[in-house]
């Protein structure tokens, strides 16, 4: 018997795949990306588009904005609804840093 309900299983295994590519990228060198950990909290703001977001953290730390990635169709999450994120940040031109946001789980 799972712990997991049916429905968790392809946000699991995007997750997974997510933090398995981030993992290769940064052991080897392949991308200027790196993993950034997990946040939990609130979503604060998002664009009328949903790329981007803005989360307050659950433990109170300071507000985190980045790019939103996931699967097309997906619908972004609205203000005020927990969430959870991996976060990445990509280094771009000039030493700029951009962080990115695959959504984990969205509380309802």
């Amino acid at each position: 018997m799972s712990r997991y309900p049916p429905a968790a299983w392809p946000i699991i295994a995007v997750a997974a795949l997510v933090l398995g590519w981030l993992a290769a990228t940064a052991w080897f060198n392949l991308a200027p990306l790196r993993y950034g950990g997990t946040v939990e909290g609130i979503v604060s703001l998002v664009n009328e588009d949903g790329t981007k977001l803005c989360i307050e953290p659950a433990d109170g730390g300071q507000l985190r904005c980045g790019v939103v990635y996931g699967p097309p169709g997906a619908s972004p999450p609205t203000a005020g609804r927990p969430v959870a994120v991996v976060v990445a940040t990509l280094q771009t031109t000039a030493g700029l840093e951009t962080e990115i946001f695959v959504i984990v789980e969205a509380g309802d």
